[in-house]
């Protein structure tokens, strides 16, 4: 076939094998599909060919390719982090601070003030398509690391945990809720941008945390994956399957007790919001309760629990709104407030909740904030 004759599959194509589809628009294209041969037909190749790449051998790409194509990236995860860094935030936030040298504090402070992300220049060349702000050649120390690695585990453990503690029947549902923390949560590229950092730093310094990223990025693969066999093979998402693996990673020493995550109030994002119509409405509710939990904005999580549970109150996601608000009122340090809430919502008597409800909730929660959470619930009484 020449290429002039190309003709890119329709967009349709993609979404159903991709498993992006809500269920309604799912369940429609599946009875186009059953009396269209030439519709059946297109997505059988487009699997076969998703097949095909998945078994070409990995080629190292060309010198610079990673640095062109992360100098954006790089750009906003070093302002974040310097924004993270002298944010104030109230103590004790959650439960860890990481010790960062004097050094590495005064190039964030720098960095938020002037904006410039390049502070470890060499004499490498620039990375096009950054304004000169970004050298090729930056080299990073484990300190200056360990903000965006104490983020991007915290992306995780929210994931791992929220994946445990789904409670979904509809098994659409399941695979738009998959997509949904995937997406929102971004661990697939920022993995990407971590795992190109990582290697720069010393090799008695790097293992673990190259240890850390590989078993995420397999974690996550298995789930990319499950979506898709899930939504080819009509049957439900295997949950088991997922929660062994995200139980599979392990965070180094100097991640697993937390990080300290500034507290913060985010100005919605426009290109951040579900568009309107991808998924139903008490999804869209749903993925604002997530996206703002992603950004470590506990006062946005706040405002969008109370939306889905003014708009949906009915909702299979009612019990999740509730407990998310929980968490958020904890981080807040607001526990007494929390602990009341807590009681409202579910019931002041542990006796009393559903046995669904208990294994949500137990999953959910952190270690600390639940003990937090006893503690206020136990004052009340």
């Amino acid at each position: 076939m020449e290429a002039s004759e190309y003709q890119p599959f329709p967009p349709e194509i993609h979404d159903f094998v991709d498993g992006r589809m809500d269920a309604e628009a799912e369940r429609s294209f599946r009875r186009r599909m059953e009396s269209n041969a030439a519709i059946a037909e297109q997505v059988e190749q487009l699997r076969t060919a998703i097949k095909l790449l998945h078994e070409i051998p990995a080629r190292q790409p060309p010198a610079g390719f990673d640095e062109r194509l992360i100098g954006r990236i790089r750009e906003e995860e070093l302002a974040d982090r310097a924004r993270t860094r002298i944010l104030p935030a109230p103590r004790p936030l959650w439960q860890h601070v990481v010790q960062v040298g004097v050094g590495a504090v005064a190039a964030a402070i720098v960095l938020a003030v002037t904006g410039v992300p390049g502070m470890w220049h060499t004499n490498g060349p620039e990375i096009e398509g950054t304004g000169g702000l970004v050298s090729g050649e930056f080299a990073p120390t484990e300190e200056d690391l360990l903000p965006a690695l104490g983020d991007h585990y915290e992306r995780f453990d929210s994931l791992r945990r929220n994946v445990s503690a789904m409670h979904v029947s509809d098994t659409d549902q399941q695979r738009q809720v998959l997509r949904i923390e995937m997406d929102s949560s971004d661990l697939v590229r920022r993995n990407l941008w971590l795992a190109g950092e990582v290697s720069r730093l010393p090799a008695s310094r790097r293992v673990d945390y190259v240890t850390f990223l590989g078993q995420l990025d397999s974690a996550l693969s298995v789930i990319d994956s499950e979506i898709a066999a899930s939504s080819r093979d009509l049957r439900a998402v295997d949950l088991a399957r997922l929660q062994t693996a995200l139980a599979g990673v392990k965070a180094p020493g100097t991640l697993e007790e937390g990080y300290l995550l500034a507290a913060r109030r985010s100005v919605p994002d426009p290109r951040g919001m579900v568009a309107k119509g991808e998924h139903p409405l008490e999804l869209q509710l749903y993925a604002g309760i997530r996206r703002a939990d992603y950004r470590h904005d506990p006062l946005g999580v706040i405002d969008a629990a109370e939306e889905l549970l003014r708009r949906r109150g009915r909702s299979e996601f009612k019990d999740y709104a509730h407990a998310a608000k929980v968490e958020a009122l904890i981080r807040l340090n607001r526990d007494s407030e929390a602990a009341s809430y807590f009681n409202e919502s579910f019931s002041a008597f542990d006796a009393d909740l559903s046995d669904q409800q208990q294994a949500m909730l137990r999953a959910f929660f952190k270690e600390a904030d639940k003990l937090r959470l006893q503690a206020a619930r136990e004052t009340l009484k």
